[in-house]
């Protein structure tokens, strides 16, 4: 009988990289300025009495055109160009590629610690990537350590996605409150978003300061996924989590 290999799934990490971030602004920039051009052409083609209008209509038009083709162009980019941070779910392994760093394999077989966290992006100054996402949104968390190696992946999604991650889950998410730490810093009412520097000591030595230890690496390397793939891993991770 021919044996065959279990087939894998790879979760492409950082899939909004800085190099489509900035496709993302030029793209914009020139898919405007090519439909007010060409809006303008069509409308000299119209009568005499619309087409004085060309140049209001052309104004109008182009943004919502602009936007419509950058959103199409961003969701092919993110298919095919890949930051270089990715999961590969093997069988019993896990490997992760990093660009400028080793890789890791996580080997299920053996012993390793699993965290998992919450926490809603409202009441505090968001700084890092937490920015571009709703304030009524939830980050969830995730960090799996084995030996030397350490891997943190998140995600954000609506509520309404991340009910049951806030409830009962098998994997025990713990709720952390970023209000209390953000406070917490001196001049945080007037500072500009940012995280925090470093950790309050109470809160270290804290019921939950396991969690927000891991927090503080998300913010040092921690990988973002899509929440569609933050569930894959998810999954993927609970069949082996004894």
């Amino acid at each position: 009988m021919i044996q065959t290999e279990t087939p894998t799934t790879i979760l492409h990490a950082e899939q909004e990289h800085s190099g489509i971030r900035a496709m993302v602004v030029l793209s914009i920039l020139v898919s405007y300025i090519f439909c007010f051009w060409l809006i303008n052409i069509l409308g000299q083609l119209l009568p005499e009495r619309v087409a004085s209008l060309g140049f209001v209509i052309a104004c109008l038009l182009a943004a919502p055109l602009a936007i419509g083709i950058t959103w199409l162009l961003e969701k092919w980019l993110k298919k095919v160009w890949h930051s270089g941070y990715s999961l590969n779910l093997q069988k019993e392994v896990l490997h992760v590629e990093q660009p400028n760093k080793d890789a890791m394999d996580f080997d299920f077989t053996g012993n390793f610690s699993n965290l998992n966290w919450y926490f809603k992006l409202a009441g505090y100054k968001r700084g890092g990537r937490e920015r571009r996402v709703s304030d009524k949104w939830i980050c969830l968390c995730c960090q799996i350590q084995q030996d030397e190696h350490r891997l943190v992946v998140f995600a954000f999604a609506p509520p309404k996605k991340t009910a049951v991650y806030q409830t009962d889950h098998p994997l025990q998410f713990k709720k952390l409150s970023p209000v209390d730490i953000y406070n917490s810093q001196k001049d945080a009412r007037f500072a500009p978003p940012s995280r925090p520097n470093k950790l309050p000591p109470e809160i270290i030595s804290g019921k939950n300061g396991r969690y927000w230890l891991a927090e503080q690496r998300r913010w040092q390397e921690g990988l973002e996924l899509t929440f569609d793939d933050f569930e894959t891993f998810l999954a993927y991770l609970q069949t082996h989590n004894r």
